[in-house]
């Protein structure tokens, strides 16, 4: 137990202290806490079969309570509505049986309330699993679509440059940015439908590439059949304008 009534005083003109410094070098150590940014393509695949692995244990789980504890089976896999319908058909038969006491009729339905709430843990679970999964998938898959975007700007970028050219810098520049908030935004939305489960990791991080990949294929198409597709016409009237106010 620590004496607080005694202290120690020290009176000094200069006073050096040592602290020791481990690893004063900054060595680098292999760290196996990552991100799923930093990760590669291996670990990530190894995260994926470890998520899957824990859902097959969630879903002998929830086998198995159906079986142990009413009267009906259940096989894995089942979606959830299917084991709480079977819960709620197991209550109804609990009230309505009539060769049941009231007590023992109170006590399971106990049980079938206690085995509804521990379902939903079990599918809350699971759907946290599946999260995961869908998560590193988009990691995935970014790895690849990404890069792949620099074929897709040069399919739109060159038919754009080729129609834009009479609007100069100005409009070349804007229709590029364009583009690429298009992009972005269709990538990053892509990227949150796909971590929330409402959209496959595929078509979450390959949609902006498909869709400006067939717009750039239809332009050059245009461009080779030799069709004005955008008219760009009013920028004469304003280069026009222009021209007009600098003369006076």
């Amino acid at each position: 137990m620590p004496e607080y009534a005694s202290y120690r005083r020290l009176k000094f003109k200069r006073h050096r202290i040592v602290i020791p410094v481990d690893n004063l070098y900054l060595e680098r150590r292999e760290s196996e806490l990552r991100g799923d940014r930093e990760m590669n393509i291996r670990m990530m695949m190894e995260k994926i079969a470890g998520y899957e692995e824990k859902i097959g244990v969630v879903r002998s789980r929830i086998a198995k309570r159906i079986s142990s504890q009413t009267p009906y089976s259940l096989t894995e896999g089942a979606p959830p509505g299917e084991a709480l319908a079977l819960v709620e058909k197991w209550q109804a038969v609990i009230a309505d049986s009539t060769e049941l006491t009231k007590q023992d009729s109170a006590r399971l339905m106990r049980r079938a309330n206690n085995l509804r709430r521990g379902l939903m843990g079990d599918f809350n679970l699971q759907q946290s699993y599946l999260k995961g999964i869908n998560r590193y998938k988009v990691e995935i898959h970014k790895k690849f679509s990404i890069p792949f975007a620099c074929i897709v700007f040069i399919l739109v970028g060159a038919p754009v440059g080729i129609m834009a050219r009479r609007g100069g810098f100005v409009v070349a520049t804007s229709l590029s940015l364009g583009f690429f908030v298009v992009y972005w935004a269709l990538l990053i939305a892509g990227e949150e439908l796909a971590d929330r489960g409402l959209l496959s990791p595929f078509l979450g991080m390959w949609s902006a590439n498909i869709l400006l990949a067939c717009l750039g294929i239809i332009l050059i198409w245009q461009i080779q059949m030799e069709n004005k597709v955008w008219k760009l016409d009013i920028l004469d009237a304003f280069r026009k304008r222009a021209a007009g106010n600098n003369n006076q």
